[in-house]
This record gives C-alpha cells, structure tokens and sequence, in this order.
C-alpha cells in the first residue's frame, strides 16, 4: 500500500489547477444532484447554495472535493433510521471570501479529527483517498479545512476560500 500511496501522492499534488470564476453555490449543487440516488432517505438542508457565491477555481477539482465532503457525510449517516439522517450544506459570502460548510447527524470524530495529509481512513473498508483529495484540493486553491461539531449532532466540514 506504501508504494500506491506514494503514487497516489504525486499524481495528486502535480495536477494542474486552472483558476477561473466559479460559483460556489453551483458546484455544491452539482454535487447533491450527483449524489441524489444515495440521498433518498437524507434530509438535506440547503443554505445559501441560490445566491451567487463566485470564487477562482478550478471547476472539476472542485465538484470532485465537494462530492467527497458530501459522500463522508452520507456515510457518517448511514447507521440512522431514516428521520434522523440529516446533512446540512452552506455556502456564505463573505466580504472577500466564501464558507463552504458541510454538517451531519452522525457519530462524530469526538476528539479524534482525521489527519487528511495522509491516506488513512478511520473507516474499515476506506483509503483515506477521498479526504486527502478534498485536501489537495484546498491548497491548491489556497484554504484551509476545519474539523468540528455540527449542530446536527455529527462532524462539521468547513472550508474558506477567496473570492
């Protein structure tokens, strides 16, 4: 696994990133509409997401992280009854930049954040790829990714980036 991680790492950090504006609104919804067959039995709230919110950025990079955030979120959910299965997704502008935030009813981390400079996973069955993908994906576009509670129970995923 060492030696795909490597390659995996390289790949990753090489890709070319092509800055243009893009709406941040947008991107998050291409991402609910490209996972709506797994979302059936998800409450998922929209906040944000019909205003303009443009940024520079890479359109594909983007929609790639932003459906990553999204399927973690799904899958911190899946071992709730339907009713409490819940995700939350805001876009808010502001002055010169825009939040990205990302909520869920599931478990949590608790104390213990994911180190998303690594492939690893706290899932049985996961790579840790899609997390270093989003990560990847935010210093390309220079912005950080903060770990926390949501006020749905679960871990929240917030990220900021420049308009």
């Amino acid at each position: 696994m060492l030696f795909r991680s490597e390659t995996m790492r390289m790949l990753l950090r090489n890709v070319q990133t092509e800055l243009s504006p893009v709406d941040l609104g947008n991107i998050a919804g291409s991402a609910l509409l490209y996972l709506l067959p797994k979302l059936r039995h998800v409450g998922v709230e929209r906040v944000g997401l019909t205003r303009p919110c443009l940024i520079d950025g890479d359109d594909v990079q983007l929609k790639i992280c932003v459906s990553n955030v999204l399927r973690n979120a799904l899958q911190a959910t899946e071992g709730l009854p339907p009713g409490k299965r819940r995700i939350r997704v805001e876009v808010q502008r502001q002055e010169n930049w825009v939040d990205l935030v990302v909520g869920d009813s599931g478990p949590g981390f608790g104390a213990h954040f994911p180190d998303t400079t690594v492939l690893r996973s706290s899932k049985e069955e996961g790579s840790g790829l899609g997390l270093y993908v989003v990560r990847t994906t935010l210093d390309n576009h220079g912005g950080p990714i903060q770990f926390g509670q949501s006020s749905l129970g679960g871990d929240r995923k917030s990220t900021r980036l420049n308009s």
